[in-house]
């Protein structure tokens, strides 16, 4: 009877038997593969940037070069999206733009985040009358009209820089600095409720100070919901850069991103309707992949959704 027990507690417990673990982001992935739209949109992203990074060098034509006997060309077996009013080639003109509008998206959202994360996760870690005023502060700055006070600060010091990557620099600021209020409600409230965990108990007990427990224990207990916003906040920053552009604010000739393009386009629509189409595609498919995109991380970092 002892041996017969002995067997099957082993059989029970043997180690090579055990199921291994998931973590939260493997898991996370596992999910995030079987939304096919979602890695359809990666997909699509990825092929965008890797245009726009590596197309100009394959592209048999530079960005100003300029053909005066191909004004306003359309589409052909030389120039595949047609030529610009100045006769420059349209597709080498949109990858390099592409550059400039990727990175604006991408620089101004790192600058949203850095602000917005620390003020949001030090606001709900301190909390009391502390969060109250932060908070309110975050109101007033809502009601406040952003691209007005872009505009402002472009023009006020545009006399200073002098340098067209300087300019570029100060747009990337200027859109970053107005692009964090969301992303610190978000991570004030979930550092509101992970404060009084168990974990947070613990670094206490340690001795440990608030700013470790801040950015080394609550912040990468966030970062799902940082993420999803982030992929988000890009094309919403990428749109606002376009219209900075499109009212002549944005980046300056002969600099070009998608929002010059597709304003020079507008301007040519009913003589050259390729100039305005090619830069609203690319633009457009870049949007709605960041943002399915976006869709598709929430739910596979939903840790409230039901396993498979």
């Amino acid at each position: 009877m002892d041996a017969t027990t002995n067997d099957t507690t082993s059989e029970s417990f043997d180690l090579t038997k055990v199921e291994s673990g998931q973590s939260l982001w493997s898991d996370a992935w596992r999910r995030l593969l079987k939304n096919k739209l979602a890695i359809i949109c990666l997909c699509l992203l990825v092929f965008i940037v890797f245009l726009c990074v590596f197309g100009p060098i394959f592209v048999p034509h530079s960005e100003t070069d300029q053909n005066l006997d191909l004004q306003a060309a359309p589409p052909s077996a030389t120039h595949w999206m047609g030529t610009d009013t100045l006769g420059r080639d349209l597709m080498v003109r949109i990858f390099t733009g592409g550059r400039i509008s990727l990175a604006v998206g991408l620089v101004a959202t790192i600058v949203a985040l850095v602000i917005g994360v620390s003020y949001g996760a030090i606001s709900g870690f301190i909390g009391g009358r502390t969060d109250a005023v932060m908070m309110r502060i975050v109101d007033i700055l809502y009601a406040l009209p952003f691209i007005i006070f872009v505009v402002l600060l472009t023009v006020v010091l545009d006399p200073i820089l002098d340098q067209p990557w300087k300019k570029l620099v100060l747009l990337f600021a200027a859109i970053g600095a107005v692009e964090w209020l969301t992303m610190s409600r978000i991570v004030r409230g979930q550092v509101a409720s992970l404060k009084t965990r168990e974990f947070v108990e613990a670094a206490r007990s340690l001795g440990l100070s608030n700013s470790r427990i801040i950015f080394k224990h609550l912040i990468p207990n966030v970062l799902g919901p940082v993420i999803v916003y982030s992929t988000l906040t890009v094309p919403s920053i990428m749109l606002f850069e376009a219209v900075l552009s499109f009212i002549g604010l944005g980046v300056q000739p002969p600099a070009s991103s998608w929002g010059v393009l597709i304003q020079e386009g507008a301007d040519n629509m009913e003589s050259s309707p390729w100039m305005l189409f090619f830069p609203a595609l690319f633009f457009s498919a870049t949007l709605f992949s960041l943002n399915f995109l976006g869709d598709g991380l929430r739910d596979a970092l939903d840790v409230r959704s039901s396993k498979d």
